[in-house]
């Protein structure tokens, strides 16, 4: 196990050493008293050895100090520092204060690594709980047991501080907030499981790689301001391998929005326009169905006024039938009676009656008019049977538009029911699209002061004034091992340097770097 433990870390070495070669293109200002411009890039990364429980036994600064200039030039570094050893040459520091002085003879670029103790407290404590058959457990005491082991590691950041930081409110306002802001860490925590020895392995959203017989498992979670990652797993004999996590200030890469925020600002006012349009609509819709039901009951009357009418136009018939027909007999009674008269040779009676026959006959005239129709005045003159008939059809007429009015009213009152819904359907919508630009403005604002906080966090102890600085930190727990298994070489003891074998000053320079970071884990 343990030559698989320092395979893996060989390479996590290697891959740590090749990035941070590969960020010498980084630069930042710094001059004290030289000629010429100067610039120095200070790469911090910070190693903390954890007991098994994530107590910090040990904490190691490796400073990389990347000098562009010409001459012999001073950089005055942040500490303090205790044990500090030149990793890559001879020059040798003078401590003032809390200040690391080096004296550097620079041709272009030169590169210097050194390395140094610290108590300073991690930004992020670790604190490793373990439970063995549902019951919590030293883990001293886990070593050699059997059963089922459940691991919590506990992340609690604490670097906060209060921060303005400007929002946008659900309307498109401004506003700014004091808030309590963490800086944010991306946090890696590694499991290396030994699948001989593990078996029934629930790592929850952790990443897994197999490699021979090492499950590794990687969990990406950020605390803010806490956070804690959980694995189970039933083993035979039970040892652990160190526990590794890796602490970079930043935040995980957020999606953006699929489209332009300012279409979104505009398709919302159209929601806004289109609710308020259909709210008037509403209204109107709301008063539709009493307004047919209102035309309704007029209906209702106008068909019983016609039918009275219909009514007194019969009984109008039936007098006109009559008043014909007694005038025909009068007409007759009176042809008669002048013919009877006309011998008695009385002129006065006879124009009397003429007047009369004549009086009779334009009545039965009118009358005849009134129930058949003409010409009267050289007017058309509608027949009483035509008014019947068209008081009649304006009564079936108007029974069907009543009965046409239920069904208006009916339609009407799903209509409004309907542009309600749309409505209220659409006004809800639009302040949910409000209220989801409002929390995406908050999260755009709230995610700009997470970036600024971790990018103002570019170092542990500090760096050269002007200096441009990042700080990496690597965390790994002591070993868990059956007592019979563990070396004799105290676990504690703190790795070896180039200062305590000399016979490495003449090795190449990454080669006794490789090997300053190689005895730095084997722990």
């Amino acid at each position: 196990m343990k030559k698989v433990l320092r395979s893996a870390w060989t390479r996590g070495v290697s891959i740590l050493l090749a990035t941070s070669l590969g960020m010498l293109s980084g630069s930042g200002v710094f001059a004290e008293g030289q000629e010429g411009q100067t610039t120095v890039t200070d790469h911090e990364t910070v190693y903390a050895l954890l007991d098994a429980a994530g107590g910090v036994q040990k904490t190691i600064v490796v400073d990389w100090l990347h000098v562009k200039g010409h001459g012999r030039i001073t950089v005055r570094d942040a500490g303090p520092l205790e044990n500090i050893t030149n990793l890559s040459g001879r020059e040798m520091p003078t401590v003032q204060g809390d200040a690391i002085v080096w004296t550097l003879d620079v041709d272009g670029e030169h590169d210097l690594f050194y390395s140094g103790e610290t108590s300073k407290a991690l930004p992020v404590e670790v604190a490793i709980v373990y439970t063995l058959n549902g019951q919590p457990v030293e883990a001293k005491e886990l070593a050699g047991k059997d059963g089922r082991v459940k691991i919590e590691v506990h992340l609690q950041n604490k670097l906060k501080q209060a921060r303005s930081n400007p929002s946008v409110d659900e309307k498109g306002g401004t506003r700014t907030a004091e808030k309590e802001r963490y800086t944010p860490f991306l946090a890696l925590v590694n499991v290396n499981i030994p699948v001989d020895r593990f078996r029934d392995v629930q790592a929850g959203e952790a990443m897994t790689v197999v490699t021979g017989k090492t499950m590794s498992a990687t969990w990406m979670v950020v605390p803010d301001p806490e956070a804690t990652v959980t694995v189970e797993m039933t083993g035979n004999n039970i040892e652990l391998d160190p526990i590794t996590i890796t602490l970079i200030p930043g935040i995980p890469p957020m999606p953006t929005m699929p489209v332009d925020p300012a279409q979104m600002e505009k398709l919302a006012e159209g929601i806004e326009d289109l609710a308020s349009a259909l709210a008037e609509l509403d209204r109107g819709a709301a008063q539709l169905p009493a307004g047919i039901r209102q035309m309704k009951s007029g209906l209702t009357e106008l068909a019983e006024g016609l039918k009275q009418l219909e009514q007194v136009s019969d009984a109008h018939a039936a007098v006109l039938g009559q008043l014909l027909s007694s005038h025909e007999q009068l007409i007759a009674l009176a042809q008669g009676l002048k013919a009877k008269t006309a011998s008695l040779e009385n002129p006065e009676l006879q124009a009397s009656l003429d007047a009369l026959l004549q009086g009779l006959q334009g009545e039965k005239e009118a009358l005849t008019l009134l129930k058949q129709g003409g010409t009267w005045q050289g007017r058309p003159f509608p027949s009483l049977k035509a008014l019947q008939d068209g008081l009649r059809a304006s009564r079936e007429g108007v029974t069907q538009l009543t009965g046409a009015a239920d069904q208006a009213a009916s339609g009407a009152d799903q209509l409004a029911a309907a542009v309600h819904t749309l409505s209220a359907e659409t006004a809800t919508m639009g302040r949910e699209l409000r209220a989801g630009l409002g929390q995406w403005n908050e999260a755009q604002a709230r995610m700009e002061a997470l970036k600024s906080l971790a990018a103002a966090y570019d170092t542990f102890i500090g760096k050269p004034v002007g200096a441009k600085g990042d700080v990496r930190f690597i965390l790994k727990s002591e070993a868990i091992q059956h007592p019979k298994e563990k070396p004799a070489q105290d676990a504690q003891a703190p790795p070896s340097t180039p200062a305590a074998q000399p016979q490495e000053k003449q090795r190449p320079f990454l080669e006794r770097i490789w090997a300053f970071f190689s005895r730095l884990f084997q722990r």
